[in-house]
């Protein structure tokens, strides 16, 4: 009530008067100071609205209905995770802390054939990375996923090495990013590399964008003719959807072989 008449009292003693059941209406300021102190809070008081139930704070509005969860973003197209896959799998910055010039101190074979087979291990370890983040590839059989890898690893060796190397400056640029002149691969490599050089000049004149090449090494590895695979018509499948892919990208009608 006093809260509702906004009724103002004053204490004609020292503002500390006993309050209790005998004395409870001696001072009017003093019993509402006591009931602020003890928890009272004065905004919940029974106004007209609120007449035959305990005052109480007028609920919360109800929020507005929370707006619809935006729609999942589409997922993304075959060809941009293989290029994804790629790119991600691909150094952009070039190593040449171990490149020199045919003027440098010439090293032992051993030392040779030791790099050619530090170059292997890291571009398999390349190879597996890149292969992981292929779509689907994930989802075939773990035993198909390592024989399509080792089958197919130094065709893709080869290939990535020939898109990359820089010919007209006898420059190799390997998959982990290194960079060796072609006189530092000649004990490692042999005549083979004669070969990756003329598959590099024509793979090269194709002039092939990174969308193509991601689809192109892709199709290297799944092939449902490598011998072994529990389920070679999943690889087919795969296979088929990265074909459609690249003809699409190419222009290429679905006709055509």
């Amino acid at each position: 009530r006093t809260v509702q008449k906004n009724a103002k009292y004053v204490c004609l003693a020292s503002k500390n008067c006993p309050v209790d059941k005998r004395r409870r209406n001696r001072c009017q300021y003093c019993r509402f100071q006591k009931c602020l102190s003890v928890g009272m809070v004065k905004e919940v008081v029974r106004t007209d609205n609120l007449k035959g139930r305990r005052g109480r704070l007028p609920s919360k509005p109800k929020s507005p209905l929370q707006p619809e969860p935006s729609p999942p973003s589409p997922p993304i197209s075959l060809l941009n995770a293989l290029v994804r896959a790629y790119s991600q799998s691909t150094p952009r910055e070039l190593d040449y802390s171990q490149f020199s010039t045919a003027d440098q101190p010439a090293t032992s074979d051993a030392q040779h054939i030791q790099l050619f087979y530090r170059l292997l291990t890291s571009s398999m370890e390349v190879t597996r990375s890149w292969a992981d983040r292929l779509p689907g590839f994930s989802e075939l059989p773990r035993e198909d996923q390592s024989l399509l890898i080792d089958s197919a690893f130094l065709e893709l060796f080869v290939l990535r090495l020939a898109n990359r190397s820089i010919l007209q400056e006898d420059k190799l640029v390997f998959c982990n990013g290194l960079v060796l002149h072609r006189f530092q691969c000649l004990r490692g490599f042999g005549e083979w590399l004669d070969s990756i050089r003329d598959f590099s000049s024509h793979l090269q004149s194709l002039n092939l964008d990174v969308s193509a090449f991601a689809c192109l090494a892709a199709l290297v590895m799944l092939t449902e003719q490598c011998p072994g695979l529990k389920e070679p018509k999943k690889v087919e499948e795969l296979q088929n959807k990265i074909i459609c892919c690249l003809r699409d990208h190419l222009g290429f009608g679905a006709g055509m072989a």
